[in-house]
């Protein structure tokens, strides 16, 4: 596993953790951003909230949330929203706002695969999603 996430400067889990012990993981590979699913009732609601807003390069606004349609704020305050609860891998565009579902690393859920994506982001903050089917 830790070989996928070579080079990578911060993981970003948009929820369904379901075990602690899978964040204590990431975490010996670079820092994570976590935030709490709807199967995450066994986890501390004050150490993994319902959402996340962070900036990256001190420009890029990100927003992480399980459930987007729990997002009750306008996509265009973000460059970048990162969401799960479907599982269904997914990059889509909203006017210059990237939204992706990174699909799901855990379990196999239904008939979708196991993925996860990357972002690379260049020296223009110009932003490369690639997916990674497992």
């Amino acid at each position: 596993m830790h070989d996928l996430f070579k080079g990578c400067d911060l993981i970003i889990h948009a929820g369904d953790i379901l075990r602690e012990e899978n964040i204590f993981e990431l975490e010996t590979i670079c820092p994570v951003k976590a935030v709490r699913g709807n199967n995450d009732f066994l986890l501390d609601m004050y150490t993994y909230h319902h959402d996340n807003k962070f900036t990256v390069n001190d420009k890029l606004r990100f927003y992480v949330i399980h459930d987007l349609k729990d997002m009750h704020e306008d996509y265009s305050n973000y460059d970048v929203i990162i969401h799960g609860h479907t599982h269904n891998p997914k990059e889509e565009y909203k006017n210059n706002t990237l939204i992706l579902n990174p699909g799901s690393f855990g379990p196999k859920r239904f008939s979708l695969p196991i993925s996860l994506a990357t972002i690379t982001i260049d020296s223009n903050n110009s932003l490369k999603v690639q997916f990674i089917n497992i």
